[in-house]
């Protein structure tokens, strides 16, 4: 049987105004297989031709051309998360434009476990949630110095890596970052998926700050330590959960964004609340004058905290190295 010769996309031929193959060319690489999308265009995962390393690489729709908003604020987010070089987001290594006009980014393939895949299979203690707020609020952070959101932050969105790496997690799926002062207004895929993780804001078609993320980043972790998508910014009481914890993330869920924390505040909180609770832990059952504290705390601004979260940063992600080492099946 003939081998099939790979097409290359560098014309205008209906290659690239449809889908690519597997083993079809972009650039130096060949595609291996479509990605599920949440975003704008088809997203494909490709391997480098010559040097055998896998990126993600997302294609924007021919009728957004390249001078398109839309277009723009792609390229220009994939630049700004280049400069970032944070070793929780995962690098930019190609960004360019076909020879229709349409815009392309091939980034860092990142293997691992998904955040919504642990959600699914196993339960999160309160103090591993708490770990997972401060990570990606240190990653969002980061992004937030210089006005880029990342305005679609869901569970597959965090990724455990398979290896060990700088950082214990991290977040992917930048395709719709966007700027603070970006004027494209939308659209939004407002998938069955993806709409609890909105925030009251992008429902509406309004501004989109870096608050944006924070409502998002609540959602996943009321989700997380409860089992459940919240229904309303104010939650129902959670007796099993440490007050402290549902304080903060009721904070997070606030409808107005000016009343939520900023990154900054939510890493800050987290490694406040991941030190009390270990001290919690390490000494008797909690009185209700320990609640009372851990209450008055997490209503609190911290600026002043310890490094005791570095103790804990991987637990979640050890954990669940060691269960995926028992169970393989549950790797892939």
């Amino acid at each position: 049987m003939r081998e099939r010769t790979p097409r290359i996309a560098t014309d205008t031929s209906g290659l690239l105004l449809g889908q690519l193959a597997p083993g079809d060319r972009i650039g130096p690489f060949r595609v291996q297989g479509r990605l599920p999308s949440r975003g704008h265009g088809l997203v494909y995962v490709a391997s480098h031709a010559k040097l055998q390393y896998r990126v993600m690489i997302r294609i924007l729709p021919a009728s957004y051309g390249s001078t398109s908003s839309i277009a723009m604020e792609l390229i220009r987010a994939a630049q700004i998360l280049e400069s970032l070089d944070h070793p929780g987001i995962p690098r930019v290594i190609v960004c360019d434009t076909l020879p229709d006009g349409r815009s392309w980014v091939a980034s860092q393939l990142i293997a691992g476990t998904k955040l919504g895949t642990v959600i699914s299979e196993w339960p999160i203690t309160a103090e591993d949630v708490v770990t997972v707020i401060h990570d990606v609020a240190a990653i969002l952070e980061t992004a937030h110095r210089v006005g880029l959101v990342h305005t679609n932050l869901v569970p597959s969105a965090i990724v455990m890596p398979d290896v060990e790496m700088a950082s214990p997690l991290m977040v992917g799926d930048w395709g719709q970052a966007r700027t603070e002062d970006s004027m494209s207004p939308g659209p939004f895929r407002l998938t069955s998926r993806g709409r609890p993780y909105l925030a009251p804001e992008q429902l509406q078609h309004e501004t989109i700050t870096t608050a944006t993320d924070i409502y998002a980043l609540g959602v996943i972790a009321y989700q997380a330590v409860t089992g459940e998508l919240p229904m309303t910014p104010r939650a129902e009481a959670q007796d099993h959960i440490p007050a402290v914890v549902m304080t903060l993330i009721e904070q997070m869920l606030a409808t107005d964004p000016a009343r939520r924390p900023t990154s900054t505040q939510v890493r800050e909180s987290a490694a406040q609340i991941s030190t009390t609770l270990a001290r919690i832990a390490s000494g008797p059952e909690p009185t209700l004058a320990t609640r009372t504290l851990a209450d008055t705390i997490s209503s609190e601004r911290f600026t002043q905290v310890s490094g005791e979260i570095n103790a804990t940063s991987t637990t979640v992600v050890a954990r669940i190295r060691l269960v995926r080492r028992a169970v393989p099946a549950l790797a892939r």
